[in-house]
């Protein structure tokens, strides 16, 4: 999922925000609510945790916001003040998946050198055949580690340099089932979140605005829009 030195940009697929005037709270507390929740509905492979952003160069502030994960997806929560504003933004991001020929070059120096201590070890028939039995094992497991129950290993792969990539292009089946929980773990924190910002607001007496898109539009997107006047 990250390579060895420089992790992958995410994928921001959709980002929105909204804001309150003369309004202000602890972002903490925000948090904690939307933990809290998140914990009473225990919803699976879920991990909950704070994160810095710097708000410009080196030499800037942090800003603290939320992240939920589950998978390669990253739900984040900012919540801050702005001049007399108190804005409040989410982001739904993936880590794409893709291998650069670097770790292709790793994986197969990392199988050429299994295969040759195997054929060292137990000559060229025995070795051949216990490393080729060993493989196919290896890749029924990692096929089957969810079917199993075998979550956070499933989880750890997925994290691990150049075989996390792997892992998951071509020994980690996606499902129906996957597809649907991805979209639920989304629409389920977006309801979360939404509800708790509802909640402050409306414990100060506010109405909140109403949530804007702010996700650039593509360029050819914005290009066939023009052209065809959508």
């Amino acid at each position: 999922m990250f390579g060895i030195w420089i992790h992958r940009k995410p994928l921001v697929h959709d980002h929105q925000a909204t804001y309150l005037e003369t309004f202000s709270i602890a972002p903490g507390d925000l948090y904690k609510a939307i933990e809290a929740e998140i914990a009473e509905k225990k919803l699976p492979d879920i991990e909950v945790s704070r994160v810095l952003f710097r708000e410009g160069g080196l030499l800037s502030a942090n800003r603290e916001y939320l992240r939920v994960r589950r998978e390669r997806f990253a739900y984040f929560v900012c919540a801050a003040p702005w001049g007399t504003s108190f804005f409040f933004s989410t982001r739904f991001t993936e880590i794409p998946v893709s291998l650069r020929w670097w770790e292709a070059i790793v994986a197969l120096l990392f199988l050429g050198g299994w295969f040759i201590a195997y054929w060292q070890l137990l000559g060229v028939f025995w070795g051949i055949t216990i490393f080729a039995l060993n493989a196919v094992a290896v890749a029924v497991l990692c096929r089957n580690l969810l079917a199993m129950g075998w979550n956070r290993l499933d989880d750890l792969l997925l994290r691990l340099p150049v075989f996390g990539v792997i892992y998951e292009l071509w020994l980690r089946p996606n499902t129906f089932f996957r597809d649907d929980t991805r979209g639920l773990f989304q629409n389920l924190i977006q309801a979360i979140v939404h509800r708790q910002i509802g909640s402050f607001a409306a414990s100060s007496g506010l109405n909140l605005l109403e949530f804007k898109d702010l996700k650039p539009e593509r360029p050819l997107a914005a290009f066939l829009r023009r052209v065809l006047g959508g």
